[in-house]
C-alpha cells in the first residue's frame, strides 16, 4: 500500500505540470487584454505598458511560463491581484478552516458509518438495513452546507473565526 501511495504521489507531479500548462495556454489564448480590463478603456498606452512590465506580461508566453515554473520551484506562487497579497499567504490563511471542515467531515462519516457497518453485520438481510439508512440520510436536509444556518445553529465551523464571521 505504501508503494502504491508513493507511486500515485509521484505521478501527480507530471499531471499537475500538464494541467497548469494547459490552463496557462487557455488563459493566454483567450481574447482581450488583461491589462486593458484592469485599467479600463480610458488608460493611456504608457500606463498599460507600465502595468504589463510590473505584472511580467511583456515577454512571450513560453518565457512567462518558464519563469512561473522557476518561481514555483522556489515556493513562490505569485501575488493575487484580487486579494492584494501573496498567494502563499492566502493559501495558508484558508488552510485552517479547510482542515477543520475536513476533520469534521471525517468524524461525521465515521460516526455514521461505523454504527451502520456494525448494524449491517448483525442484521438480516443486510441490504434492508443499508436501504433504510440510505433513505434516512437522503431525507435529511443539507443544513450542514448552508453557512448561515450553521453559523446560527453553531453546528459547524462555517467560517472558523475568519473576519467574515464577525460580519454576520
Amino acid at each position: 500500500m505504501f508503494a502504491y501511495t508513493v507511486r500515485r504521489l509521484v505521478l501527480m507531479l507530471p499531471v499537475a505540470l500538464v494541467v497548469s500548462t494547459v490552463v496557462f495556454l487557455l488563459l493566454y489564448l483567450t481574447p482581450g487584454d488583461p491589462v486593458g480590463v484592469m485599467l479600463g478603456p480610458e488608460a493611456t498606452e504608457q500606463r498599460k505598458a507600465e502595468l504589463r512590465a510590473h505584472l511580467g506580461l511583456d515577454p512571450p508566453a513560453p518565457v512567462q511560463l518558464l519563469r512561473w515554473y522557476g518561481r514555483l520551484l522556489q515556493g513562490d506562487l505569485g501575488s493575487s491581484i484580487f486579494l492584494q497579497k501573496k498567494v502563499t499567504l492566502a493559501f495558508l490563511e484558508r488552510l485552517e478552516p479547510t482542515l477543520m471542515l475536513t476533520l469534521f467531515a471525517l468524524l461525521f462519516s465515521v460516526m455514521i458509518g461505523l454504527p451502520s457497518g456494525i448494524l449491517g453485520i448483525f442484521a438480516y438481510p443486510p441490504a434492508k438495513v443499508y436501504f433504510s439508512i440510505r433513505q434516512r440520510a437522503l431525507a435529511c436536509p443539507r443544513l450542514e452546507t448552508t453557512p448561515a444556518r450553521s453559523r446560527r445553529c453553531r453546528w459547524l465551523p462555517a467560517t472558523c473565526g475568519t473576519r467574515n464571521a464577525r460580519r454576520g
